[in-house]
C-alpha cells in the first residue's frame, strides 16, 4: 500500500496546532494532516472518526491531559503511533507516556522542521502496513504537476530537472480524462 501517512494533532494551543500544520509541506514528505483536537477527549473522538496512523499530542491540556489520552488511546488502538510534545519541565509525564506506548517525544522549545520530519519518518517506519516512500518518483512528479497547475512557480534547481527529464520538449499538453461510471447519464 503506497499512501500518505495520516496525522492527527492534539494540542490545546491553537497557535501551536497551526504552527505544526504549516511547518512543512506535509504531502511532499509523505504525510497528511487529517484533523486536529484541542484536548484528549476531543482527540479520542477524532481518532475514532479519522483513523490516523500517527497522533502528535501535547502533555498539558484541559479536560483530558496527554498522559491520560495516550494511555486511553493505546489501550483501544495499539496500532496508532503517538508522538508527544512537551516542555522541559514535563519529563515525568513524558516518561509515563513512553511507558504506555508513545513512540517518541519532541521538546516544544526545540521544535523545528528537520527534527519533526525525522521523528515522523522514524515513527511511520514502525507502522507495518504503511509503506512509507516519500521519494517515490511518480508520486513526486504528480505533486510537481499539481503545483504547476495551481499557478506556483517551480524551483529551478530542485524541482524543474524532474519536469525537464520527464517532458524534454519545449511545450506539452495535459489531457484530463474522467471515465463515465456505470449508471451515470452521459
Amino acid at each position: 500500500m503506497n499512501r500518505l501517512c495520516k496525522v492527527l494533532i492534539v494540542d490545546d494551543e491553537f497557535l501551536v496546532r497551526q504552527g505544526i500544520k504549516h511547518h512543512m509541506n506535509w504531502e511532499a514528505e509523505g504525510f497528511i494532516i487529517v484533523g486536529e483536537a484541542s484536548n484528549g477527549e476531543e482527540g479520542l473522538q477524532q481518532v475514532n472518526l479519522l483513523k490516523p496512523d500517527i497522533v502528535i499530542t501535547d502533555i498539558v491540556m484541559p479536560v483530558m491531559d496527554g498522559e491520560t489520552f495516550v494511555r486511553t488511546l493505546k489501550a483501544s488502538n495499539p496500532q496508532i503511533e503517538v508522538i508527544v510534545l512537551s516542555s522541559f519541565s514535563e519529563f515525568e509525564y513524558v516518561r509515563s507516556t513512553l511507558q504506555h506506548g508513545a513512540a517518541d517525544y519532541i521538546l516544544k522549545p526545540k521544535l523545528d522542521t528537520n527534527e519533526l520530519l525525522q521523528v515522523l519518518q522514524r515513527t511511520a517506519g514502525k507502522i507495518p502496513e504503511l509503506q512509507f516512500e516519500p521519494s517515490h518518483d511518480g508520486w513526486r512528479l504528480g505533486q510537481l504537476m499539481e503545483k504547476m497547475l495551481s499557478g506556483f512557480t517551480l524551483d529551478e534547481d530542485s524541482e524543474m530537472p524532474m519536469i525537464r527529464d520527464t517532458f524534454p520538449y519545449e511545450s506539452f499538453r495535459l489531457l484530463v480524462y474522467k471515465p463515465v461510471g456505470a449508471g451515470e447519464i452521459h
